[in-house]
């Protein structure tokens, strides 16, 4: 029977070796998520423009610009946070909230242009977040996948959502991926010196 120190060293270790793994996967597929677009997590909203320009709310508090072909082209934090619907009006991006008669307005470059009271603006924008959106041919929808060119055809992928586990990190991954991989440290570092104070086995 083990000793009661060498069970915990074993628990330990175990543990140390869950997240070490987990994290170091998780920052491969971070690194890899990363290298060619920004960083992509729940999509709110979508809009497209003429050309297939894709205008993108993630995680309800920024705004993502992909090209028709889902090259990132540009991204900005919008100053508040929460449900939102996105709709395209000439050269302008309008951003309407579901808790406020506030939309704010945006040049399609993401330059700030004011705002202005619009009550009822979030409930008249379409529910492009959940139905998908077009304009002319150019139409794009929300799949498992990612956010999916459905029209023109064939249907493709234009902005994948993270892989798992990756995905269990949040939008933000970089601060937990890093304090996942420092308790599995933690966790060798307490195995070992648990290991090495329990005593040695009676024959």
């Amino acid at each position: 029977m083990l000793h009661p120190r060498r069970l915990l060293a074993l628990v330990c270790g175990l543990f140390a070796v869950f997240a070490l793994v987990l994290g170091a996967w998780s920052a491969a597929e971070f690194r890899a998520a990363t290298l060619e677009r920004p960083w992509f997590v729940a999509p709110m909203a979508l809009a497209v423009a003429e050309d297939g320009t894709l205008y993108v709310a993630a995680s309800g508090s920024e705004v993502q610009v992909y090209g028709p072909d889902g090259t990132p082209v540009r991204a900005w934090r919008l100053a508040r946070g929460g449900p939102l619907r996105l709709q395209l009006e000439a050269d302008r991006l309008s951003v309407a909230y579901a808790d406020s008669d506030r939309v704010d307005l945006f040049a399609r470059d993401g330059t700030p242009l004011g705002e202005r009271s619009d009550r009822g603006a979030y409930a008249r924008f379409a529910r492009s977040g959940e139905d998908g959106a077009a304009s002319g041919e150019a139409q794009v929808t929300l799949r498992p996948e990612g956010i999916v060119r459905t029209a023109p055809p064939p249907a493709r992928v234009l902005v994948p959502l993270p892989p798992r586990p990756l995905s269990f990190f949040g939008e933000r991954p970089l601060l937990p991926i890093t304090g996942t991989l420092l308790a599995a440290l933690a966790g060798l570092v307490a195995g070992l010196a648990l290991a090495l104070r329990a005593p040695a086995a009676r024959g």
